[in-house]
């Protein structure tokens, strides 16, 4: 299973760092970059998708088991606030 996780954010990684608008403009004049400046910068690409890939994974705590036998596993981090429950409203008069 993780050498699955692994291999997701690795690709997704790679298609975040993969820019095919900068892959097709030519660099202007006395723009020209070595090798060494475009690995700098897609390494830095990399490793910046790697992070934010990281940072979407939902985080949780120590699985727990209640009095009824049930497992319980909390959210450290929830990505959405939960929904207020309905509120019930009074019949009308006439």
């Amino acid at each position: 299973m993780t050498n699955l996780a692994y291999a997701l954010v690795l690709s997704a990684a790679l298609a975040a760092a993969y820019n095919p608008a900068a892959a097709q403009t030519a660099p202007q004049a006395g723009q020209e970059q070595s090798p060494e400046a475009l690995l700098r910068a897609g390494i830095e690409n990399l490793l910046r998708a790697l992070g934010l890939a990281l940072q979407s994974l939902p985080q949780y705590e120590v699985p727990q088991i209640n009095e009824y036998g049930d497992i319980v596993i909390r959210r450290i981090n929830p990505a959405k606030p939960r929904p207020l429950p309905p509120t019930v409203e009074e019949p009308r008069r006439l």
